[in-house]
């Protein structure tokens, strides 16, 4: 199954997301995104990946630096 793996500049942490399971997955800093990214560049809800067709797409969600 795809996944999506974020890696914490900082820390060097890990976090693994698998895109399968869902029909989307929120990137931001807001707690109720799929994969949260702490950076202040970041938006609350700035991307999401969708699966559309058998391929995975990302969309910026209106976030103000762009994806």
């Amino acid at each position: 199954m795809p996944s999506l793996i974020f890696e914490e500049p900082q820390t060097g942490q890990e976090t693994e997301v698998a895109l399968g399971t869902q029909q989307s997955v929120t990137i931001g800093r807001s707690p109720g995104c799929d994969l949260r990214i702490s950076q202040a560049s970041v938006g609350r809800k700035h991307a999401e990946i969708v699966c559309e067709e058998g391929e995975y797409v990302v969309r910026d969600l209106d976030s103000s630096n762009g994806t």
